[in-house]
């Protein structure tokens, strides 16, 4: 099969005009779905509830530290809105399809994509502006089967619930192994281990350079030239 790609705001999602507002946390979340959500606007005004109007299910976090952060994108039960992470909703209203996105950002191959489209900061932590978010490359749920996203859905609820670890650490994480194996299987790709190794191992993420010790031939003194000459 081959692997479809689209920009996620051109066809798949679709992107409120307003600022997030509500619903913190991105540093906390440690599994793929949120059980509950408690962003439901409470005696608020009018302004407050124009802007729920840009709510989403699917939130992509604005800022994150790779070192710390574990997940990039979790998906709501109810429509949200956010001050640290960018809320999105399909142009087409499909749960499984949902499911299927939230996935795919949190594999390998999602984190890697996510990554290429960053705006630096400071070192691992780093920012998404709505922008580059917009143009990123993302798998077109949309365009799988009924039986890949059913499969995708199953694999969802029974994952969701389960802590990723950071991912510094996603190289021996069995939950972010369980997600790449179920994208390979589905979309007859071949394995990602070796590149999710690789790229546990960038500097951007590790805050270290890849080779920690590094020889360095010293430059010859004057004294030295002399002799030489």
């Amino acid at each position: 099969m081959v692997l479809r790609c689209r920009a996620l705001a051109r066809r798949i999602l679709y992107f409120g005009g307003i600022r997030p507002t509500r619903f913190a946390g991105s540093e906390r979340r440690r599994t793929n779905g949120c059980r509950r959500d408690q962003s439901q606007p409470r005696g608020v005004h009018c302004e407050m509830l124009r802007c729920y109007g840009s709510a989403g299910t699917v939130m992509i976090a604005e800022r994150s530290w790779l070192n710390t952060q574990r997940t990039l994108a979790i998906r709501l039960t109810k429509p949200a809105l956010s001050n640290v992470w960018w809320p999105l909703r399909l142009r087409v209203e499909n749960e499984a399809a949902e499911k299927a996105l939230i996935l795919w950002l949190n594999s390998t191959l999602g984190l890697l994509t996510s990554l290429a489209h960053r705006v630096p900061t400071r070192g691992a932590w780093i920012q998404f502006k709505k922008p580059t978010i917009q143009n990123m490359p993302v798998l077109d749920v949309l365009a799988l089967s009924a039986n890949q996203l059913r499969t995708i859905a199953s694999a969802y609820d029974k994952i969701a619930g389960r802590e990723l670890s950071t991912i510094v650490n996603m190289a021996i994480d069995p939950t972010r192994i369980a997600i790449d194996d179920l994208f390979c299987q589905v979309l007859d790709i071949p394995s990602v281990e070796g590149l999710r190794a690789e790229l546990a191992e960038e500097p951007i993420i590790k805050l270290r350079y890849c080779q920690e010790q590094r020889e360095v031939t010293p430059e010859p003194d004057d004294q030295m030239q002399f002799e030489l000459i």
